[in-house]
């Protein structure tokens, strides 16, 4: 109602000033008859002028009408165009013949009154922003055209209207001068009545549309408060609850009972007895070798703990050999194997790598030592010991590559030059890391059990299968092949509050004012220990804890 009223305010306005300048004028037509009939006498109009006057007089009141118009088409051109004066306020289209301006303007004043709502709350990007634009500037340029069609037929018919005058006033040629000059000026005066006529009537009809205007919704019955059928607050209350406490179980019991992925330590400890050596930490720069001479970061130190846990267990022996594998490709084996061999360097201690994966050989990449001459060649008779041991930017680590990949590592292994390696290097070195193949896709780690006084085999977060762990690690600790068998858990992410928060879960945490947890391990199959009220049990302490 007030956007309508509005409208109907600008029209009163705009009749209002055209009433005032037309009623200007017509006080000097009219001063302009009495100063001429002063200054020359008392001059009648002829009853030809006073025909002339009568055939002329409506020809005058539609052109003025025809200015009028005109004038308000300029206007409508300004709003669009964005020169009116009178903001938020659509201009008026009084007396315009075309019906459909009306429409489009109106049209697009509520488009654009929603485009600057919606810009408001939305960026230019917004799909109704750009939606509302495109749709805008095709209105405008619609109205562009239909008020240039407008202006066009109104000059024609203003055009017509001056002919027909023209025509009538060469029959005046004959009047006097005085007589016809005093006619000239009764027109002005004509005129200026019947435009002044015409705005009063437009002015009433404008007041009485204005004091119409009323709102289009009505209240029929005012409403009033009853019992609320839905929802029932109570019960919502309880099912939400309910559903906020079953949800993380449901989520939990996914995620920790039914993984088929190692994702905490317990998981380990409650599918074998193994002992669990030591736990590396996830480096997120993804480097090579971690381990430094001056380097005390979290990653670090758990490597130290390792080497320490295993000097302990091998005890005061001259010279030992570690055996490093896993169940699968990706567990980090060859991580753990070089930096191993690096820490143990440090200590002083001749260490030497061997790498005896010759079937995806990478633990001569971090060194960077690029050969053909490796491990292979010497099991084959085609090198000599010397010719395979190459010195890393270490000191006190040296390392065996694994030369040109053959066709059958396998029986490589077999061969007694194997045996006679691993004599001669243990006269030589203090440590024997030696990076086998995974142990669950090859036999070769068990081929090299033999020779190793430790065999450790790595478990990686969320890459290691339980199952892996069932039918590769157990049935290779019941065979018996692998001396002082340990597990080292790999790639385990922190969690924890705090800038040195606890890293691991069951490693106890290196830092300073860290916090920290242990980590959670249940699964459906496969396990030492059975049974729902077993796993509840477990479930619900770990969730206490």
């Amino acid at each position: 109602m007030a956007e309508k009223r509005k409208s109907q305010q600008y029209s009163l306005d705009f009749i209002e000033n055209r009433l005032k300048i037309i009623n200007d004028e017509l006080e000097g037509v009219e001063g302009e008859i009495e100063f001429f009939k002063v200054n020359n006498g008392f001059v009648d109009v002829g009853s030809q002028a006073q025909t002339f006057l009568l055939d002329v007089k409506a020809t005058d009141s539609k052109i003025a009408e025809i200015d009028l118009q005109l004038s308000i088409l300029t206007d409508i051109e300004n709003y669009i165009r964005g020169k009116w004066s009178s903001q938020n306020i659509l201009p008026s289209t009084l007396g315009i013949p075309e019906p459909r301006l009306g429409a489009m303007l109106l049209e697009l004043y509520k488009m654009e009154t929603t485009l600057s709502e919606r810009k408001k709350i939305s960026g230019r990007r917004d799909e109704v922003i750009i939606n509302l634009e495109e749709e805008i500037f095709r209105t405008k340029t619609n109205l562009f055209e239909v008020i240039k069609n407008t202006r066009l037929s109104l000059n024609l018919s203003k055009t017509t209207f001056l002919r027909q005058i023209d025509v009538k006033s060469k029959e005046l040629e004959t009047m006097p001068g005085k007589e016809r000059k005093l006619l000239d000026i009764s027109r002005q005066q004509a005129i200026k009545n019947e435009i002044f006529t015409f705005l009063l009537k437009k002015r009433e009809e404008s007041a009485i549309t204005f004091a119409a205007t009323v709102s289009d919704s009505r209240i029929i019955e005012k409403a009033t408060g009853g019992e609320q059928i839905s929802p029932k607050p109570k019960l919502t209350y309880i099912f939400n609850l309910t559903l906020g406490a079953f949800l993380p179980l449901l989520f939990l019991y996914w995620r920790i009972l039914l993984s088929p992925k190692i994702r905490f330590k317990e998981d380990i400890e409650y599918l074998t007895d193994m002992p669990i050596i030591g736990e590396i930490m996830f480096d997120e720069q993804k480097r090579n070798i971690v381990v430094g001479l001056k380097d005390r970061g979290v990653l670090s130190e758990t490597l130290r703990t390792l080497r320490t846990k295993i000097t302990n267990q091998l005890g005061t022996k001259k010279s030992n050999v570690i055996l490093v594998s896993s169940s699968i490709p990706g567990e980090g084996k060859t991580f753990l194997s070089v930096n191993l061999g690096v820490s143990y360097s440090l200590t002083g201690k001749r260490v030497l790598l061997v790498g005896a994966d010759m079937r995806k050989p990478s633990l001569h990449k971090p060194f960077k030592i690029n050969t053909r001459k490796g491990l292979s060649s010497y099991l084959s008779g085609a090198s000599d010991l010397d010719a395979i041991i190459y010195e890393t930017e270490y000191d006190n680590l040296s390392i065996i590559p694994s030369g040109v990949i053959p066709p059958n590592p396998t029986e490589l292994f077999e061969n007694p030059l194997m045996n006679t390696l691993v004599e001669a290097l243990k006269e030589r070195f203090d440590m024997i890391i030696i990076d086998s193949p995974p142990l669950g896709l090859v036999s070769d780690a068990e081929l090299l059990a033999k020779y190793a006084d430790m065999s450790i085999f790595v478990l990686r977060q969320g890459k290691t299968f339980k199952d892996a762990v069932m039918e590769v690690l157990i049935r290779a600790q019941e065979t018996g092949l692998f001396k002082n068998m340990s597990l080292v858990f790999n790639g385990v992410k922190p969690t924890g509050i705090g800038k040195y928060a606890y890293y691991g879960y069951g490693y106890g945490g290196y830092g300073y004012g860290g916090y920290g947890y242990g980590g959670y391990g249940y699964y459906g199959s496969g396990v030492k220990k059975t049974g729902y009220g077993f796993y509840l049990k477990r479930l619900f302490g770990r969730i206490k804890k």
